[in-house]
């Protein structure tokens, strides 16, 4: 009782103190982790389980709804706390399978590996240490690498397995179907460099520890590149700060500067409004080459003040002026995050959105999608399907515009439709160092696994983009309406509303 009256008398001060001094008691709960959950747990084994429920805590407190103002002053960039506990290496293996993940009322393409894994990062635990330096670099570096000098073959079908999924639709006549082709461990491929760029959302709708998580992140997913790419990183809230006016070569010193680069970016503060879009507008190459990729990484909640109209013809302008040259691929933890908005971005741009629920598991996911995609082997693809029996309809998704890139560690998934389960032949072409390749598969639904339900979800997902592009187009909001036709038989969300 005593210790009760103690903590209620304290917590009565702290107000006291905050009217006398503004912004001392939302400085200390925003900032002070042990102080908050001094408050929040009033029993010792409570308090025990802090540091596996401070994230929630954070989240609980801080991704609370934040009045949006265009023309705000911005408060000097706060020392945000740091988290410099070294993570270990994890061990790899040589290819990535692509899997599902499922969160309230939705489905991403490809975020959760969690069970394509053996061993899984151990993550730091979230306590706030003394220092202010980021954990230190884990890659060993070398001027060469196998991946980097290997001359090997293109890819072809023989380098490929397949493993095909159907299902029958519920919400109209056909079935939906799923081909993944799984490179081969043996195949070995010359890698295409790669060009990354890593955009790091800094805004009052990020919390401040999430914001310290998420530059450990970028940091940690630096040291996971290999010889040969170039990167940098671009922080942003209302206005940008770029590591670099130039991409730097993968190197020791490079990664070090980053890391650098990345202490001294603090949080934006209270008042630092978002601009989504700006950053994206900065790192459009003007040619790429055929011995180059861009890949584009966005750490944001996809939070905005920009109205609907704006964000229409921003995306639309900025996806229409990209034409397939940089893969966007958005990251996002938590919750208070706008996740179709990310997942509609990145999908009409050749990537996917990575989600972790837990705020500290997205840097172990993070930097395995980084090692899945370290070896580019084909861009440019191309899918065609062409039935058995001229009367049947296959359609394939995504289009050709929105395809992905090709990887040596990565498998590649295709999604379609069809009147009738008959076979066809599927071409997936593409070209490596300006070279064409075809890769032919022979699918037939004979031997096929029976989908889950969520095949018919993620199908849906990717039809529906025909409707958003069309919406990007014109603006009539007709489109957002058809769309929803699709989407809300299957309780899936989406990115836009019409009010």
């Amino acid at each position: 009782m005593g210790r009760f009256f103690s903590r209620k008398a304290l917590l009565i001060l702290v107000i006291v103190f905050g009217c006398a001094f503004p912004g001392a008691v939302f400085y200390l709960f925003d900032s002070l982790p042990s102080f908050s959950s001094f408050l929040l747990f009033e029993s010792e084994p409570a308090a025990k389980k802090n540091s596996e429920l401070l994230a929630e805590s954070f989240t609980a407190h801080d991704e609370r709804p934040f009045e949006r103002k265009e023309n705000l002053q911005e408060l000097g960039h706060e020392q945000v706390p740091p988290l410099d506990l070294p993570l270990p290496e994890p061990t790899y293996p040589s290819i990535q399978l692509e899997e599902e993940i499922t969160y309230p009322s939705y489905s991403c393409f490809q975020a959760d590996l969690e069970t394509s894994w053996q061993e899984d990062l151990t993550v730091a635990p979230l306590t706030l240490p003394s220092t202010s330096s980021l954990p230190p670099p884990m890659h060993t570096f070398s001027s060469t690498s196998p991946s980097f000098q290997e001359e090997e073959s293109l890819a072809e079908s023989d380098h490929f397995t397949i493993e095909v999924e159907y299902a029958q639709k519920k919400s109209r006549p056909g079935y939906v179907f799923k081909v993944t082709l799984i490179p081969k461990e043996e195949a070995s491929f010359k890698r295409i460099c790669n060009n990354y760029y890593f955009l790091l959302d800094r805004s009052n709708s990020i919390p401040r520890l999430r914001y310290a998580l998420n530059k450990r992140v970028v940091a940690t997913a630096i040291e996971k590149l290999e010889p040969g790419d170039t990167f940098n990183i671009f922080v942003f809230d209302n206005k940008i700060v770029r590591l670099g006016e130039e991409n730097l070569p993968f190197s020791e010193e490079n990664v070090e500067r980053a890391r650098a680069f990345l202490n001294m970016q603090g949080h934006g503060g209270f008042f630092a409004a978002t601009e989504l879009y700006a950053s994206l507008g900065k790192i459009i190459p003007q040619d790429v080459s055929d011995e180059e990729v861009h890949t584009a990484v966005l750490l944001s909640d996809g939070d905005t003040y920009l109205s609907l109209e704006k964000q229409r013809k921003i995306i639309g302008s900025w996806t229409l002026q990209n034409k397939g040259k940089v893969s966007l691929f958005s990251a996002a933890s938590g919750t208070g995050n706008n996740l179709p908005l990310l997942d509609v971005i990145s999908a009409f741009n050749k990537g996917a959105l990575i989600y972790s629920a837990d705020h500290r598991q997205l840097e172990g996911k993070l930097a395995r999608f980084i090692h899945s995609i370290r070896r580019p082997i084909g861009k440019g693809i191309t899918a065609t399907a062409i039935p058995s029996e001229k009367s049947t309809t296959i359609l394939l998704q995504p289009k050709k515009s929105r395809l992905p890139d090709l990887y040596q560690d990565r498998s590649y998934v295709l999604y379609g439709s069809t009147s009738r389960l008959t076979p066809f032949v599927l071409f997936l072409q593409g070209n490596h160092y300006g070279i064409p390749f075809t890769i032919k598969k022979s699918i037939s639904f004979e031997e096929a696994k029976v989908g889950a339900p969520s095949l018919e979800r993620n199908w849906t997902q990717l039809v529906v983009q025909e409707f958003y592009e069309r919406y990007f187009s014109d603006g009539n909001t007709a489109h957002l309406d058809a769309a929803r036709q699709f989407l809300s038989p299957l309780n899936l969300p989406t990115p836009f509303t019409n009010e």
